[in-house]
């Protein structure tokens, strides 16, 4: 009788512990943490990385944020440069809308002046473009004596808070082994009146190297 007692206990023991175990490996379970591709998507891209879908375009040269400076125009604020940008900028505007402006460089011709300008427009729901139509839609600048090519696109329809269209103008700049990006985007108004600060900082730049 002892020695039954003894093995219904040792059994029922041991059908805690079990239970106790199983128990514990659900609690001390953690899922792992997925992780960040790293990629930040432009303030003023509603979402879009920053030279549109990205994932075709090569990284920026490792020394790219050491080889320029620039003269703040008035009214413009810089922030942190993110992985992307070489420098990065913000206008505040009425009622709470703000103007982005951007400065990326990337290695090579990065995908071409079309391809970059028809991203650019799909950014603000509009049309592709083809070789032909690319002298209606942008012209050939030279701030500050540097060839560059300046686009400028407004929205057909109110991007911004489904009241405002959206504008971006950008200048393109291929410099050496690199193609340099300046871009401004926000509601059409603001980017409108800041085009003139917008030339004014194309003409400051400073290039430490010279190529």
């Amino acid at each position: 009788m002892i020695t039954s007692r003894i093995s219904c206990l040792a059994a029922l023991l041991c059908v805690v512990v079990f239970a106790a175990c199983k128990n514990d490996d659900i609690v001390s379970y953690r899922a792992p943490k997925e992780a960040s591709d790293g990629v930040r998507p432009s303030a003023g891209a509603g979402g879009v990385s920053e030279m549109g879908s990205g994932a075709d375009l090569p990284p920026p040269p490792a020394a790219a944020n050491g080889g320029i400076t620039w003269r703040l125009p008035k009214g413009w604020k810089e922030l942190e440069p993110s992985q992307m940008r070489a420098g990065s900028f913000v206008v505040e505007g009425k009622d709470g809308l703000q103007a982005d402006i951007s400065v990326v460089v990337l290695a090579g011709p990065a995908g071409g002046e079309l391809p970059n300008i028809n991203r650019w427009r799909s950014q603000l729901e509009l049309d592709a473009i083809s070789e032909a139509e690319l002298p209606r839609h942008s012209k050939k600048i030279s701030p500050g004596g540097r060839p560059m090519l300046l686009s400028n696109f407004v929205s057909k329809t109110p991007l911004i808070d489904k009241r405002y269209k959206k504008r971006l103008v950008a200048a393109t700049y291929a410099r050496g082994d690199d193609t340099w990006f300046f871009k401004m985007t926000g509601e059409d108004a603001l980017i409108r009146s800041l085009e003139p600060s917008f030339k004014e900082f194309l003409a400051g730049l400073t290039f430490k190297d010279v190529r």
